[in-house]
């Protein structure tokens, strides 16, 4: 696995080998931590909860949740707009979202503070949070819906904003419209250096080709890397001895990563669920036992790159969120209640499962240097 990753980093960042063979050696090693969030996606309180049979309010559970995603480990919660009006308020519209952004804020902001956690705004130029059928935009409307929610999203005080952006029916002249379009946007709102737009299906961003080419076309687009959506729409896993030019571009634009471990056929593999919050990967198949090692190369080849861009690129953080997800991602038991005890299993495994990874390769960057001056939190 190392050596796929030396290879990887000669062909794609370059040799910078000193004369012990080691790459990297003649760069200083900038100060990053591992930021881990928690998405609230099958998280969310309703009246079907299982909180609201415990009399839980909507308030009580949500300051119950953060408590325990805080004393879990987590560093922050990633969140959609209207997730976060839906915590505080019960429900959003777009409609009056303007005139309730400061009382929202002001109690969205106090939670996050009184269990120190960050947050990751979620942000969606149409089809909100993939709820109701799809509907065709102009470039024009999506822009205009993009303008609005940074306004609102730069009210939340978020450290990264992920953009679910445009629509996989957008021409190569339609997406390149909308890029620039959405950077100039950016700029404006003061949120260029927090905003990475994601690689999901249905966006413009759904398959690695078309990715490609637009961030060669933009120096300064930085992308949301869920590779499981890729390999979904390819119906195949790739490596990065596969596909060295792809991942040469791709990488160093990476501000923020979904890790959601996932197959040729399925976004979400399903191995690691279970009711008592560890994971047997014997009973993995043989497919999904190959991506763990895909996905966990591609991962670590990414904190590679951050590390040659240097201390000041991505705020020295390396931002990733478990994102697995409820039905009909998870692969359903039948049983509401077992699927949210397993859902949240799963996330929880993830996360510990990349705090050790991050462990070893900052131990291994140390042992190659001579010195450790990455964090690991």
């Amino acid at each position: 696995m190392l050596r796929m990753i030396r290879l990887f980093e000669r062909s794609c960042l370059g040799d910078k080998t000193d004369n012990r063979g080691s790459l990297f050696q003649s760069t200083p090693l900038p100060t990053m931590q591992l930021k881990v969030f928690r998405s609230l996606w099958g998280l969310e309180y309703s009246q079907e909860h299982p909180a609201a049979n415990s009399k839980l309010s909507r308030r009580e559970y949500y300051e119950h949740l953060f408590s325990d995603l805080r004393a879990l480990g987590y560093d922050g919660i990633e969140a959609s707009i209207s997730d976060v009006w839906i915590l505080v308020n019960g429900d959003y519209s777009a409609a009056s979202a303007n005139a309730e952004i400061d009382t929202v804020a002001d109690a969205f902001l106090a939670l996050l503070s009184k269990n120190n956690l960050q947050y990751i705004c979620g942000v969606y130029t149409s089809w909100d949070d993939y709820i109701g059928p799809w509907q065709k935009r102009t470039v024009a409307e999506h822009t205009a819906q993009y303008k609005s929610q940074l306004a609102i999203a730069r009210a939340l005080k978020p450290v990264r904003i992920n953009v679910h952006s445009g629509s996989d029916d957008f021409t190569l002249e339609e997406a390149v419209e909308f890029f620039a379009s959405a950077q100039d946007l950016e700029k404006d709102a003061g949120v260029e250096r927090l905003v990475s737009h994601e690689t999901h299906r249905g966006r413009t961003l759904y398959n690695p080709w078309t990715t490609q080419i637009l961030l060669a076309k933009f120096p300064n687009l930085h992308i949301t890397l869920d590779i499981s959506h890729w390999f979904v729409v390819v119906e195949r896993l790739f490596s990065l001895e596969a596909y060295p030019d792809l991942f040469k571009v791709v990488l160093p634009r990476v501000r923020h990563v979904h890790a959601r471990m996932g197959t040729s056929q399925h976004a979400q593999i399903t191995f690691a669920t279970n009711a008592s919050a560890t994971t047997n990967a014997a009973t993995a198949s043989e497919e999904e036992q190959e991506a763990q090692k895909v996905f966990e190369e591609i991962w670590r080849a990414w904190w590679e790159s951050l590390r040659t861009l240097g201390s000041t690129f991505n705020d020295k953080m390396a931002s990733m969120t478990p994102e697995y997800g409820p039905p009909p991602y998870q692969i359903s038991s039948g049983d509401v209640a077992r699927d949210g005890t397993e859902l949240w299993a799963m996330a929880n495994w993830q996360k510990g499962k990349l705090r050790d990874l991050f462990a070893q390769w900052v131990t291994g960057i140390g042992r190659t240097s001579g010195k450790d001056t990455l964090l690991c939190e």
